[in-house]
């Protein structure tokens, strides 16, 4: 591996190319939640990864650099103007690309690679983003030696979704080949002439906002208090991370339950999701966040946030069956698409409302489906590993993701850290019996379903009896 002498120095992020834009409705309530977290590390994405094999991190670097140039998102800075966060696009700035090598020390005293490999990203991680000094992408290395190293690719979500992974993986990978057999860059063909959030920050008429507004001022009733554990939600501590993997029994009642339902996999997930949290939080009303993309056809090549976080409301009741509950979720999700995007914080100014105020004035807890083209980092000769990710900050109290739903649904579970131990424990072993319970007959009411263990359902006797 040949290694970058110095850290290289980025072009002036000031030179900006056109004039300033609105953001996406999406991006306004990050840049705002990213403005009041109290950890810099809010909405930082990593992708940690280990390379073994001879690569040429001069070559890495230029190749960065020429996706950095090929995509206006990640040229992009976001300040505060007097019309409110506005977003503009850099004319040219490289990717900051810093190669660490390992310490070394002597072979009695000498600590754990891993470990170190562990800190180091930790202290990546720290550092944050200066957002309106683009790019909000940058790359460390750390060398292990000619055969070996990690690289920690740090992004802001306010110019990144998941989606836009592959695509990073792709242009990487294609332009360092490109490189090392030419001597330079490929052209990107990416959206680089149009603006790069989704179009609806400039193409929400009046008349259009207004309808979404009473739409879903109506539909999510703001004036509720919180509902339990889950309500800690615009989350101020670290995020503690676990991998959500079903077994394949509940996968399969999951899969079987969506096929008989004539459903979606996240349909039911969604029900399934909101009967637990209403048994464990005693609310018979859940809102839960769903990220909905909002991409085109135009966007398939281009790196951004092109998403739309929507509230789906899910009223549990006792008597209803678990198909009309299914099928209720299924409705209102459909209705959800309908009026977006839903624009939060503006109907938040807009409505009264008694929320307690250490909660998340919309919704509970946050279901992610990652239906995204997996591609990895594709490299001439090197094999890449993936790493565990460095310690995030929580966003919110409770995100659940999953980015597979065959053979088996996995993904990941992020908690606040004020979320107590034990609690996901009890929330993935519900998901699994409500899904095995439900599978056995959807015409049986809800309120007769098993979904708690037998430990919680002796607790919940205990409180009842008081």
């Amino acid at each position: 591996m040949s290694q970058l002498p110095t850290p290289r120095r980025a072009l002036d992020p000031h030179a900006t190319h056109g004039p300033p834009l609105p953001l996406s409705a999406e991006q306004r309530g990050i840049w705002l939640h990213t403005q009041t977290h109290v950890d810099a590390r809010a909405y930082v994405l990593p992708i940690a990864l280990r390379l073994i094999g001879p690569i040429d991190l001069r070559v890495l670097a230029e190749a960065f650099d020429d996706v950095v140039r090929g995509h206006q998102s990640l040229r992009t800075g976001f300040r505060l103007a007097d019309e409110g966060p506005v977003r503009q696009v850099s004319d040219a700035c490289r990717c900051p690309f810093v190669v660490t090598p390992l310490p070394t020390s002597g072979a009695e005293d000498a600590e754990d690679p891993d470990e170190v490999s562990r800190r180091w990203m930790s202290d990546a991680m720290a550092a944050g983003f200066q957002l309106d000094r683009p790019p909000l992408i940058r790359v460390g290395v750390l060398q292990y030696g000619p055969q070996q190293a990690d690289l920690l690719i740090l992004i802001h979500h306010l110019v990144f979704d998941g989606w836009s992974a592959s695509i990073l993986f792709r242009d990487v990978s294609r332009a360092y080949r490109t490189i090392c057999a030419t001597g330079s860059a490929p052209a990107i063909n990416a959206t680089a002439d149009q603006p790069l959030a989704p179009r609806n920050a400039e193409g929400i008429t009046p008349e259009l906002r207004e309808r979404n507004r009473h739409y879903w001022t109506n539909i999510l009733r703001l004036d509720r208090s919180g509902s339990g554990v889950v309500h800690a939600s615009l989350a101020t501590g670290s995020a503690k991370s676990r991998p959500l993997l079903l077994t394949k029994a509940a996968s399969a009642a999951v899969h079987g339950l969506a096929e008989q339902l004539e459903t979606s996999e996240f349909v039911v997930v969604a029900a399934l999701l909101a009967l637990v949290l209403s048994r464990l939080t005693h609310h018979d009303r859940i809102v839960l966040g769903y990220p909905a993309t909002a991409r085109d056809l135009a966007d398939e090549n281009a790196i951004g946030l092109f998403t739309d976080t929507l509230a789906l409301p899910v009223h549990v009741i006792d008597s209803q069956s678990f198909q009309d509950l299914v099928n209720a979720v299924e409705t209102d999700h459909f209705d959800g698409l309908d009026h977006r995007p839903m624009e939060a914080d503006r109907i938040l100014r807009a409505t009264p409302r008694t929320h307690a105020g250490d909660g998340h004035p919309v919704f509970d807890a946050l279901l992610a489906f990652q239906n995204v083209p997996k591609v990895a980092l594709d490299l001439p000769n090197v094999r890449v590993e993936q790493l565990p990710d460095p310690e995030r900050a929580a966003e919110f109290a409770l995100t659940i993701t999953v980015d597979e739903v065959t053979p088996a649904l996995r993904g990941r579970i992020d908690t606040d850290s004020a979320v107590p131990d034990g609690y996901v424990d009890r929330l993935v072993t519900g998901l699994a019996t409500a899904a095995a319970a439900a599978a056995v007959d959807v015409g049986r009411p809800v309120g007769d379903l098993v979904v708690l263990g037998e430990p919680d359902r002796r607790l919940l006797a205990r409180v009842n009896d008081t």
